[in-house]
């Protein structure tokens, strides 16, 4: 290269000047060109030459390069960044950057490096130059990297943290799982999802000082959620360092485990408890003994260490084990195949024992066995008895053994389904019938638990019933269950499970009797489809009936006529009369099929006492009944539906007043005793005849069932009101007084109440601004029903579906939403994450036909026809105060 002037290109800081290019300046150009990409463009952006390092990094020719920049030169040409990035550049402005270069098989380079304008003397942009290295291979690895991060993100729970602790962000997956919303939980610090004691803690002090010095923290943790439940996360804390080595955040990676957490507690209190009744021994496949528990120890007479590392066969005689047969009976559990029977076993010191015993191989993650749990209960006393009688001797000592033997017999002979179980509930005999409806072979059953072929439901064993059948506290447990076949269907059967115990021994076994109720289950769906259908088909249509006359009653501007007045009230009544009906039919078959949804929080009786009589009075008032309420001194607080408790104290109070003469009291009277508070409603009426005394609480039943009968209702009330007590785990009752009338009386457990200083609520300022509400609602009849009723204090708008609902959230704010949903629960909470990102604030409510909790109602569901519209208002008012 000659010597020449140039502008200097290796200043990048925007000063230009001339200079005389030197020999060694040449040496440092080439060195330059030797390991730096290097290409030349014009001020338009077209290529006009590169260095080979380009080409080689491209896998391209000049030519091919030149064709490819120029066609995506065009293709970018009108774009606002490209147009600023060239007009920076032709000013004498360097760029600095990551850049693509086409590369072949239509693929890109990165080059990590910055365009530098060449100025001639003139001081105009001629040429610019682009100088860099090709960090494709960075660029790639570090894209693949956050490509992961994202498919992380999108399987577990992430949560962000700066180095104190404080968070910074979360993810769906992590905020879902503990109850918040990001603006709960943003810059609050972690302790807030621990307990207090372990957050004053040194471990937990010491927890955060490690990974603020770059300790990575994994394990297994429990935390708290919004509703103070606890879940556990299977979780990795990892420092996030900077280029100098510095750590910067803390990044946690998370999976909800919770479920599994308490499957693993279950099943290890179910094998602590199996451990504990039954005989337990471990071995190894080829039949060496590893542990067994101390009921194997004590029934067989040993030590463990003279029994650990030995063989099996030391518990067989010397004949049977060098038998074919036993040598085929280790080959089939080395094989996984689970064995079953009454096995004959010698006992220290040559004593025979008789065991009913399964064996279990055990498998690894890949369905390999690897070791093999035996579970055995001693039934040597039944075969003694059994051997006795076949030898024409009945000695009294075999009196217990004979019992059992003719017992099984009796079960073997049974035309229904029969089995035997032990006190854990496992299968020691089971009947042919049994086997039939469970489409299994006796070998298939013997040795598993009852527990583990229901289909759905807690466990029947080890439960407060089966330990109160197992002392005798009760004779017997009946249920109804689903039971799963072998085939993997299902079957809905009554079960009837009562205890037998061993006179001699003091041992427990139950006796199962199954009988299949299939066909009567198909009826009840049936009948449960029908009241679906009833619920959506009359709630909607009565709401608007009622609102509607409602209205007009309450309408002073518009004078009716007297007659045509009292019409309209008869025909309020009868709607509020049909409508009860129609509750009282849905609420009694959903608490009666255990599909009744209760919403539990912490109230105050105090409250719920003073609302219910408020809400009431109007009706004592119609009979000329008055109501007295008698409270304690100091506030009591209770688990309980507020709804619920309301309906149990209008069913009790409407009861009261209508057997009350006129100008007489209905007295409520609250009183708290040791864990749980007494309610009585006491009347003036003539008491309970004693001829109805044991139907009072039977569906349907009134002591005057006459067509002619004085006191209306529909003999549901009572019923109900017994079901939604027990339901809150109380009592109801009754009782004829003394001096006259009667006492309808229900008990509830009591809590502790909240600290009153903490929880002071703050004044009510609403402001003049009328509030927005979006109702969602497919009827139009019961959209003009709730506009009319709403419309003097919320600005309504009305949308017929979803669907509608989206642009009208887009276009407009909404205080509140309020839906009649009866879809699936996945596609209400697929709206409500949407309607989380359109109107964050805005609360979703339900206004439903069916009573149902739905998590998307994060403000509550509210069922038509039980409500009052009014009442609704003022409970929406409240909300949204």
């Amino acid at each position: 290269m000659n010597t020449q002037v140039l502008t200097d290109a290796a200043g990048l800081g925007g000063h230009h000047r001339q200079a005389t290019v030197t020999t060694a300046d040449i040496a440092t150009l080439d060195a330059l060109h030797a390991v730096q990409l290097v290409a030349w463009f014009t001020s338009e952006g077209e290529l006009q030459d590169a260095n080979g390092n380009v080409l080689s990094a491209t896998g391209l020719t000049l030519e091919t390069i030149q064709e490819r920049t120029r066609a995506e030169l065009i293709r970018s040409h009108d774009t606002d960044a490209t147009r600023a990035f060239w007009s920076a550049l032709n000013r004498g402005e360097p760029q600095r950057g990551e850049f693509r270069l086409p590369a072949r098989d239509g693929g890109s380079i990165w080059v990590e490096g910055a365009y530098v304008p060449s100025v001639s003397a003139t001081g105009t942009v001629d040429r610019i130059g682009l100088f860099g290295f090709d960090v494709t291979a960075r660029k790639l690895a570090k894209s693949d990297s956050a490509d992961q991060m994202a498919a992380i993100a999108k399987s577990h729970a992430v949560i962000e943290f700066d180095l104190d602790g404080f968070i910074l962000s979360a993810n769906g997956n992590f905020l879902e799982a503990v109850g918040y919303d990001l603006a709960e939980i943003q810059g609050r610090h972690h302790r807030m999802f621990v307990h207090e004691d372990e957050a004053n803690g040194e471990v937990y002090a010491n927890f955060w000082r490690q990974l603020r010095n770059g300790t990575f923290q994994a394990g297994e943790f429990s935390r708290i959620t919004k509703q103070n439940h606890t879940v556990w996360f299977q979780a990795s804390y990892s420092p996030i360092f900077n280029e100098q080595g510095e750590v910067t955040r803390i990044v946690k990676y998370a999976t909800d485990i919770t479920r599994a957490k308490a499957m693993a507690e279950d099943l290890q209190g179910q094998i602590k408890a199996l451990s504990h009744s039954q005989m337990t021994i471990e071995l190894s496949l080829d039949g060496t003994i590893v542990t067994a528990n101390r009921n194997f120890l004590e029934t067989f007479g040993y030590e463990m260490s003279e029994v650990q590392g030995q063989h099996h066969r030391m518990f067989v005689t010397p004949q049977e084990a060098a038998g074919d047969a036993y040598l085929q009976f280790w080959a089939k559990l080395a094989r996984g195949q689970f064995q079953s029977a009454t096995y004959k076993r010698i006992a220290k010191g040559g004593r025979e024992v008789w065991i009913q015993a399964s064996y279990n191989p055990i498998l690894d993650k890949h369905g390999r066995p690897f070791k093999v749990v035996k579970f055995a209960t001693d039934v040597t006393d039944t075969h003694s008895g059994s051997a006795a009688s076949a030898k024409g001797t009945a000695p009294q000592e075999t009196e217990a053994g004979l019992k059992s033997a003719l017992m099984r017999q009796s079960i073997t002979d049974a035309p229904n389904g029969m089995a035997l179980l032990d006190s854990m509930g496992t299968f020691l005999h089971i009947n042919p019938a049994l086997c039939a409806l469970l489409g299994a072979a006796p070998e298939e059953v013997l040795g598993q638990r009852l527990d583990d072929f229901l289909a759905s439901g807690a466990p029947l064993f080890g439960s407060d019933d089966t330990s109160d059948l197992e002392q005798g506290k009760t004779q017997l447990i009946q249920e109804e269950r689903p039971l799963q076949r072998s085939d993997g269907t299902e079957i809905w059967t009554m079960l009837h499970l009562t205890r037998e115990r061993n006179s001699s021994t003091g041992s427990t076994a139950f006796v199962l009797q199954v009988q299949d109720i299939s066909e009567r289950q198909a009826a009840q769906q049936l009948k449960i489809d029908f009241i679906a259908t009833v619920s959506h088909e009359l709630r909607t249509p009565l709401a608007s009936i009622k609102g509607a006359l409602g209205l007009v009653l309450a309408n002073t501007q518009i004078a009716l006529d007297p007659k045509v007045e009292r019409l309209v009230a008869l025909a309020m009544k009868n709607s509020e009369r049909l409508a009860s009906l129609v509750n009282d039919l849905l609420d009694m078959e959903k608490l009666s099929s255990g599909q009744a949804q209760f919403r539990v929080s912490d109230q105050s009786i105090n409250m719920l006492l003073s609302q219910a009589v408020a809400i009431n009075q109007p009706y004592g008032t119609e009979f000329g009944v008055d109501y007295a309420l008698e409270l304690p001194d100091s506030d009591i607080w209770i688990k309980a539906d507020a709804d619920r408790f309301h309906q149990v104290l209008s069913n009790l109070l409407s009861n009261g007043t209508k057997f009350s003469p006129r100008g007489s009291k209905v007295r409520v009277v609250c009183t708290p005793s040791e864990g749980s508070v007494r309610v009585g409603i006491i009347d003036a009426g003539p008491g309970v005849p004693e001829s109805f005394q044991n139907k009072i609480f039977q569906p349907f039943s009134q002591a005057d069932s006459s067509a002619t009968r004085q006191k209306g209702g529909t003999g549901l009330g009572l019923n109900i009101s017994r079901q939604i007590v027990t339901r809150m785990g109380g009592k109801i009752g009754f009782q004829n007084l003394d001096e006259g009338g009667c006492e309808f009386w229900f008990t509830v457990p009591t809590i502790k109440g909240p600290d009153v200083a903490a929880t002071q609520s703050a004044a009510d300022d609403t402001g003049n601004e009328t509030q927005r509400i979006l109702h969602i609602e497919p009827d139009s009849d019961f959209a003009e029903v709730f506009d009319a009723t709403l419309a003097d204090r919320f600005d309504i708008t009305h949308v017929a579906n979803i669907d509608a609902a989206r642009p009208t959230l887009r276009a407009s704010r909404f205080e509140a939403i309020v839906i009649d949903w009866n879809g699936p629960d996945s596609e209400i909470a697929a709206f409500s994450k949407e309607l989380r990102k359109l109107q964050p604030h805005a609360k979703l409510i339900g206004l439903c036909t069916e009573d149902r909790i739905v998590g998307a109602f994060g403000a509550g569901n509210f069922v038509k026809g039980r409500q009052d519209m009014s009442v609704f208002k003022a409970e929406l008012v409240r909300m949204l105060a």
